[in-house]
C-alpha cells in the first residue's frame, strides 16, 4: 500500500521505505479465525488500534527460525518396462517416455497442494504406468517399445530435476528415446488440449505424436491444437518440461491445457490450486487419451529407480516450511488496573476480619495509630 501526499515535493510513502521485515502467515479459513478478523476489523473501523491501553491480541509461533539450506536435495522417480525383441532381433529396442513433474510452489509452501498443476499430471502417469504394466506382464501383449515413466523433483524452478535425470542418462539410453511426452496441468480442460514443441511440427516424431493423440481425440470429441516455440540455449529460464529434453537434442512434446507456457513461478500449483480446481472427467479423458495412443504405437517386470541429486540455480530454500501459530486475547492496562484494584481491596477487608475476630477492633485500630514520640534527653 501507499500514502498518497498532496505535497507537491513529497513521494508516496511504501513499506519498502520502511525497511523492516513483516511476517505474514497464512491459515485455513474457520470461524475462529473469522471471529478474530471481525473483531479487528471492528477495532479499525472505531478508530481504536490495539495498544496496550485498549487491548488486542497476541501472536506467538513457538518453532525456531528457519535455517537456509546449503544444499537443498530433489529426488526424481525412475519406472522402467521393457518392451519384447522379436526372435533374432538384435537392435535395441527404441523408447517412449511420459513424464511428470511432481512439485509445488506457492506463497506458504506447506499449503500449496498443486492439484492441477501438477496432481493431475501425476496421476495420469501413475495410472498409465498401472495399465501398461498389466500388458507388458505378458508376452503376447508387450509392445515393441521400451516405456520409460520419470516423476520428476524442481518443476517449477528451471525444471532442475528433469536436467538432471536426463544428465544421469547413458548415451545409449539418451540415443533409443523416439520422443517423450510430459503431461502438465491437464485436469481442468472441456474440449481443447495443447501440444507444446520445440522442434518445427514438420518433425517426424512431432508430427506422428499429433496425429496419433489427434485421432484418439477425434473419438472423444475434442480437439489437440498444437504450439511451436524456438528455445535459446544460452537463456537459462526454462519455461516448459519439454524445453529440457530439447537442450539436448531430444524430441519431446509438453501436453497440457494451458494454450500459452506459465511465466516463471506462475501455475506451479499454489494456494489456490486445491482439490475442487480439478476435474475427475478431466484427469480420466487424459489418461485414456495418452493411453489409446500409446497403445497404437507400441503393437511385468516394472522396475522402479529413485535419484537424489542438489538443486542449482538462483532459489533459496529453508529447511522448515510449516508452523504453529498461537493468537492470545490480550487484556487492556485498564482491566489490570481494576482487577489490581479489586484484588487489594478484598485482601485488606480479608486482613482487617482476620485481626477483629481474633484480637480485637482496638487492635486494628492501634495498627494505623502513630505512636507517641519520645523525647531524648541530651546529657
Amino acid at each position: 500500500m501507499a500514502t498518497e501526499s498532496t505535497a507537491p515535493n513529497r513521494r508516496a510513502t511504501t513499506i519498502e521505505d520502511l525497511h523492516e521485515d513483516y511476517p505474514v502467515y497464512f491459515a485455513f479459513e474457520d470461524d475462529k479465525i473469522n471471529a478474530l478478523l471481525a473483531d479487528v476489523r471492528r477495532s479499525d473501523a472505531t478508530g481504536q488500534p490495539a495498544t496496550s491501553t485498549t487491548g488486542g491480541y497476541k501472536l506467538v509461533v513457538a518453532s525456531p527460525e528457519p535455517k537456509k539450506l546449503s544444499s537443498p536435495t530433489i529426488t526424481n522417480i525412475q519406472g522402467w518396462l521393457p518392451g519384447l525383441k522379436g526372435d533374432g532381433d538384435t537392435n535395441q529396442l527404441p523408447t517412449i517416455a511420459v513424464v511428470a513433474p511432481y512439485d509445488t510452489f506457492g506463497a506458504a509452501p506447506a499449503l500449496s497442494v498443486g492439484s492441477d498443476s501438477n496432481g493431475s499430471g501425476v496421476v495420469a502417469l501413475l495410472e498409465i504406468a498401472r495399465l501398461f504394466s498389466h500388458l507388458y506382464s505378458n508376452p503376447k501383449t508387450r509392445g515393441r517399445y521400451n516405456l520409460l515413466f520419470g516423476l520428476t523433483s524442481g518443476g517449477p524452478y528451471n525444471y532442475n530435476g528433469t536436467l538432471k535425470w536426463l544428465r544421469s542418462f547413458d548415451q545409449r539410453l539418451r540415443e533409443s528415446i523416439d520422443y517423450a511426452i510430459c503431461l502438465n496441468s491437464i485436469g481442468s480442460w472441456n474440449n481443447e488440449l495443447w501440444i507444446h514443441v520445440s522442434k518445427p511440427p514438420e518433425n517426424a516424431y512431432i508430427k506422428q505424436v499429433h496425429e496419433s493423440l489427434s485421432d484418439v481425440a477425434k473419438e472423444q470429441g475434442v480437439t489437440i491444437g498444437i504450439k511451436h516455440k524456438k528455445i535459446n540455449i544460452s537463456d537459462p529460464r526454462v519455461a516448459s518440461e519439454h524445453e529440457q529434453f530439447s537442450r539436448l537434442r531430444i524430441t519431446a512434446v509438453t501436453l497440457s491445457e494451458l494454450s500459452a507456457a506459465p511465466e516463471l513461478l506462475e501455475s506451479a500449483g499454489g494456494l489456490y490450486d486445491t482439490r475442487d480446481s480439478v476435474d475427475e472427467a478431466a484427469v480420466y479423458r487424459s489418461i485414456r487419451l495418452i493411453a489409446e495412443s500409446l497403445a497404437e504405437l507400441s503393437d511385468h517386470t516394472f522396475e522402479v529407480h529413485l535419484q537424489h541429486e542438489t538443486i542449482d540455480g538462483m532459489f533459496s530454500f529453508y529447511d522448515s516450511t510449516r508452523a504453529t501459530l498461537y493468537v492470545y486475547q490480550v487484556a487492556s492496562v485498564a482491566f489490570d488496573l481494576l482487577l489490581l484494584l479489586v484484588l487489594g481491596s478484598y485482601l485488606i477487608l480479608l486482613f482487617s476480619f482476620l485481626v477483629i475476630t481474633t484480637r480485637g477492633l482496638d487492635d486494628l485500630i492501634n495498627m494505623f495509630r502513630r505512636p507517641p514520640s519520645r523525647k531524648v534527653k541530651a546529657s
